[in-house]
């Protein structure tokens, strides 16, 4: 690596495309870190006020046990020695006012993850465009330059 050398290059080495694209589809500017971390983000908020709306209904949980009992290990599996159970529970907040307002707080969240996410997405599409704009500024400034080569 330290013994090549650079290779001598002229302006007429450099060659653009006869068109340059003036547009980039929103696809390829989707996948831009910033802008899939900022819709991370968004997803997360949206599931946070999921799970705070989620927090004020009532839950029901199930649980079934199943098996057997003897008091000797060869009637261990013989009939009559099956034990089963079923429990249901209901549970409901009845007296919580910090759920609530835990729910507008993932509310409020969301609402500033979407404007974080509008900002980003409209900073990254701004980018973009300065970019798309200066290659093609360099484009015109490489042909005024060849132009002026051959004058």
């Amino acid at each position: 690596p330290g013994t090549g050398g650079i290779p001598a290059f002229t302006l007429a080495d450099f060659t653009l495309p006869v068109e340059m694209p003036l547009v980039v589809p929103s696809e390829l500017v989707r996948r831009r870190p910033d802008i899939q971390a900022s819709e991370a983000l968004l997803h997360a908020a949206n599931a946070d006020y999921g799970v705070a709306v989620a927090k004020l209904y009532p839950q029901i949980n199930l649980s079934a046990n199943l098996g057997s009992q003897a008091l000797t290990t060869g009637a261990l599996f013989g009939g009559g020695s099956a034990v089963w159970g079923l429990v249901a529970q209901l549970t409901q907040p009845l007296f919580n006012p910090g759920l609530p307002a835990e729910k507008r707080a993932a509310l409020a969240a969301f609402d500033a993850a979407v404007a974080n996410y509008q900002s980003v997405v409209l900073e990254s599409l701004r980018n973009v465009a300065d970019t798309l704009r200066a290659v093609e500024s360099d484009a015109q400034t490489l042909t005024d330059l060849a132009a002026g080569d051959m004058a």
